[in-house]
């Protein structure tokens, strides 16, 4: 799996999307009063097939297996491919999902939410990876910097991208990393890699996170790469066997 979420990280929040407008979402704290209420509410207003979904998940034992302390990741999928009536149905279904107890966890929703089970996430080549920043991710303009056909490994293409994009030295909003998939229905994984700095208030960009993230996606994608086959072992001055 490219960039694993941590197992134990825990649900903090889920929120929704029309049309990709991320600027307009609406939020939805776990510990929130009547969420429910105000999800019905938004999905009656919704009249675009376009809906989106994120969960963001906060690791508070940090698995410094996987990378330094890696607060926050978040997974998110798009459901315009789905009737709408599906659409009413799995949008309510994961808010009750996250807001039972004891299941919050990101393997917990992994393997037993019925509702998916039967897709295969965040599995093979990615479609693309972007930067963007969270909750502003079209206005502050995503970068994309990484596709199958990119010449140079992720961490490379990442590093040429942060010195061609100075707006994302310090900005408004977390910055992210997402990988990207179109199939089996469009979805995507995403790491914050920033912090708030305390005398600006802005984000920037951690030092090693960038380095860790994208080290992680390469791993991946070498790992996919077909194995070439083993040549036959000749002994110096051997003869082909006569087969005749």
């Amino acid at each position: 799996m490219v960039l694993p979420i941590n197992e134990h990280a825990t649900a903090t929040h889920l929120q929704f999307a029309r049309d990709g407008v991320w600027e307009e979402a609406l939020e939805l704290d776990l510990h929130e009063h009547k969420k429910s209420k105000k999800l019905r509410a938004w999905l009656e207003e919704t009249t675009t097939p376009d809906i989106a979904v994120e969960i963001f998940f906060k690791q508070n034992h940090p698995d410094r297996e996987h990378f330094h302390g890696i607060g926050k990741q978040f997974f998110g999928m798009r459901l315009s491919s789905m009737p709408r009536e599906e659409q009413l149905i799995l949008c309510p279904a994961l808010l009750e999902y996250f807001n039972s107890h004891g299941r919050h966890t990101w393997r917990a929703f992994r393997d037993n939410f019925d509702l998916l089970k039967q897709f295969n996430f965040l599995q093979g080549m990615p479609s693309f990876i972007e930067m963007g920043a969270i909750g502003a991710w079209q206005s502050h303009g995503p970068v994309k910097f990484w596709q199958p056909d990119t010449k140079i490994s992720v961490q490379d293409a990442f590093s040429r991208a942060r010195v061609n994009n100075g707006h994302y030295n310090l900005v408004e909003k977390p910055v992210a990393i997402e990988v990207a998939f179109e199939e089996p229905i469009p979805h995507w994984s995403g790491t914050i890699i920033s912090a708030r700095g305390k005398d600006t208030q802005k984000h920037h960009i951690k030092k090693r996170m960038p380095e860790d993230v994208c080290g992680a996606i390469d791993e991946h994608i070498r790992s996919l790469a077909p194995i070439p086959p083993v040549a036959e072992f000749k002994p110096p001055g051997s003869r082909p066997i006569p087969t005749g």
